[in-house]
């Protein structure tokens, strides 16, 4: 057990997190009663948890969502974090899982602030889904589902 500062996450499930050089990133997740459209950092050398502003909430990479797939890579000038699909929405007994996703979003992880996009895609979407794999192939620059 570690013992870490600053703002720490709640306690949740389905969410993501991705290693970008010496910092974890935490996306999103659920805890049966409430769904996040937030984002953690924590800072390996410090152990200090930051949660950027800029980053979290509806305008930046919403709806809150868990069980969604995400992946660090390495690019220039800055790592990215793509994310995508999930499940979203409100659950009821028509919809136990929520509404699945299809989207694909971006987060460049610049040092001072960072910023989540959402591309242009070319192509068919694929299928909405949850607790699907995401693989990158360095080789061909590729991001598969």
């Amino acid at each position: 057990m570690i013992e870490t500062t600053g703002e720490i996450p709640e306690p949740r499930s389905g969410h993501q997190a991705v290693t970008v050089l010496d910092k974890m990133y935490i996306m999103g997740g659920w805890n049966t009663v409430k769904q996040y459209d937030d984002m953690y950092i924590l800072d390996y050398p410090t152990l200090t948890w930051t949660k950027p502003e800029t980053a979290c909430g509806p305008d930046s990479w919403g709806p809150a969502r868990w069980n969604f797939s995400a992946i660090s890579i390495f690019a220039v000038p800055y790592w990215k974090v793509f994310l995508f699909g999930g499940n979203s929405g409100e659950l009821d007994v028509d919809r136990p899982q929520g509404t699945y996703q299809n989207d694909i979003q971006v987060l460049e992880c610049t040092p001072e602030d960072p910023e989540w996009s959402r591309p242009d895609t070319v192509g068919v979407m694929p299928t909405p889904r949850a607790d699907s794999e995401i693989v990158y192939y360095n080789d061909t620059g590729k991001v598969r589902l």
